[in-house]
């Protein structure tokens, strides 16, 4: 399965790093794959593009890692809604434009 992969990237001179290449089933099996006479390492978790992905498909993981992100960027915007030199106008842009492109965001990954 890795073999032909590793095969038609070399034609494109493209390599795959043994080192940063991991595997990840679905439910408590094993699997033996390797590349290059080395076993890759099989992982119960890994993030792809931001999301969270178990090997038990459920999304606790995923929807914990968005709210300590949120939390996060909530935190870091603490210092400009308690300031007094910011005005209301300000704050309530930067909410909305906060907001919306969370949104966005949203939908995207929903069409997507």
């Amino acid at each position: 399965m890795i073999n032909p992969l590793r095969s038609a990237g070399q034609g494109y001179g493209l390599s795959i790093n043994v080192d940063k290449t991991k595997v990840m089933v679905l439910g408590n099996e094993e699997c033996n794959i390797t590349l290059k006479g080395v076993k890759l390492q099989q992982v119960c978790t890994f993030t792809y593009l931001g999301a969270v992905i178990t090997d038990d498909t459920e999304c606790e993981e995923d929807i914990k890692n968005r709210i300590a992100k949120g939390r996060g960027a909530v935190t870091a915007l603490k210092s400009i809604w308690n300031s007094h030199g910011v005005s209301m106008s300000t704050k309530g842009k930067t909410l909305t434009w906060s907001a919306m492109t969370w949104l966005r965001k949203l939908d995207f990954k929903q069409a997507g």
